[in-house]
């Protein structure tokens, strides 16, 4: 039973999560050197074969990382329509990345670049996985979700070579605009807290005194956009950025 309670079971009885620790820092490492070897092993990676299984690994990777979280939910009887549904923008941005990668879609890149970048990175940086830590199934799906989100965008970057445009910021502002609308009419209908639009993350809830509900929604919702704009500006004057505006336009 302490086995099971150890890898699976809803009471761990491993030690907490904390940030930073020794398995916290040593998924981050393995992220950033992943990140890297793109870059270093661009031409191996772009060989045909060695692409295909690149592909699999990271798209089924995080598709299949969703679907284990919620047979976990289901089995533990965790789930509940209040925080296990896919309502959350780092769960809706590992599903897409996943479709995007699979299906090397550039529709959804425009979209997924924004979502999937500094989101998914901040969620490395400061987990919120309650109390479930290494070697605990939630710890594996967690940082595998979000890592493996994270490697769509630079394999689609690095490997594919797609760059993001402007009409792409604009894109992913839209959406991103769209979904706090959702988001937000289904947390007033049940009570919830999809993309945290009615309580500040655990992890910044040292901030609740200085930024209230509802005074902090356009406060977060103005700085996701502008997070956009800043992961926008390195392409802002690039070649590749100029061809693929024309040719949006000449479309």
């Amino acid at each position: 039973m302490n086995i099971y309670n150890l890898f699976w079971g809803e009471n761990f009885i491993g030690p907490p999560m904390r940030i930073f620790s020794l398995d916290h820092i040593i998924v981050l490492i393995i992220t950033l050197l992943f990140i890297i070897s793109l870059y270093f092993f661009k031409k191996r990676y772009s060989n045909i074969p060695h692409k295909n299984i690149l592909v699999k690994i990271i798209g089924y990777g995080v598709i299949g990382s969703q679907i284990l979280m919620y047979l976990w939910y289901i089995h533990t009887g965790w789930f509940n329509i209040h925080d296990s549904l896919p309502l959350y923008i780092s769960r809706i941005t590992s599903i897409v990345s996943g479709i995007m990668i699979l299906t090397n879609s550039k529709k959804l890149f425009d979209v997924i670049y924004f979502w999937g970048l500094i989101p998914p990175f901040i969620a490395l940086m400061l987990p919120e996985i309650e109390y479930f830590s290494f070697p605990h199934i939630r710890f594996w799906f967690y940082f595998i979700g979000h890592a493996f989100t994270i490697f769509a965008v630079f394999y689609m970057l690095i490997i594919e070579e797609m760059k993001p445009n402007f009409n792409s910021f604009k894109k992913a502002s839209i959406w991103l605009l769209i979904y706090c609308a959702i988001a937000f009419i289904f947390n007033v209908l049940t009570n919830s807290n999809y993309g945290y639009l009615m309580n500040l993350p655990s992890t910044l809830s040292g901030l609740e005194k200085h930024l209230t509900w509802p005074f902090y929604l356009p406060i977060l919702i103005g700085l996701q956009i502008f997070v956009f704009y800043l992961t926008y500006i390195p392409f802002k004057k690039s070649k590749y950025n100029s061809i693929s505006e024309i040719n949006a336009l000449d479309s």
